[in-house]
């Protein structure tokens, strides 16, 4: 099996890496990501999301992390996923438009494109492997 056959896609919302996340780059290894299966491929209105398989998760309790699973492997793809807002009603914005931009590494802080907000990282991993999170056994992500 080649590493493209065995490739992965997660979405990472903003606010992940901001508070805790650690920056990556294209070729880092990932040893260990809390995700949880996207349920919603293909549904996003603004941007096709069909080839998204997970959803990067974290900020859970152990017992409420059971649920979810540890990726590895290797970054091959970073996107960034940048969001046009607009007013709906006072103080409820609405994203009306996406703007996606391959980059070669994911920081902590992403400025706004005119008048996009950085919204998410939408990252391939090649040669994943995935194994369900056990309790006793969470471990911080790390990346070499």
């Amino acid at each position: 099996m080649t590493a493209r056959e065995n490739s992965k896609t997660v979405m990472m919302h903003f606010w992940h890496m901001e508070c805790c996340g650690e920056p990556f780059k294209v070729g880092d290894h990932i040893e260990r990501w809390p995700v949880d299966t996207y349920k919603y491929a293909g549904q996003h209105e603004l941007f096709d999301t069909r080839d998204v398989d997970f959803l990067y998760m974290d900020h859970y309790t152990e017992k409420e992390m059971e649920k979810f699973s540890w990726l590895e492997g290797d970054v091959a793809v970073i996107r960034l996923v940048y969001f046009r807002y607009t007013e709906v009603k006072p103080r409820v914005l609405e994203p009306v438009e996406a703007k996606i931009i391959e980059a070669t590494e994911a920081t902590k802080w992403h400025a706004d494109i005119g008048d996009f907000r950085f919204g998410a990282f939408v990252v391939k991993i090649d040669n994943a492997k995935i194994e369900p999170i056990k309790i006793g056994k969470k471990k911080k992500f790390r990346i070499k």
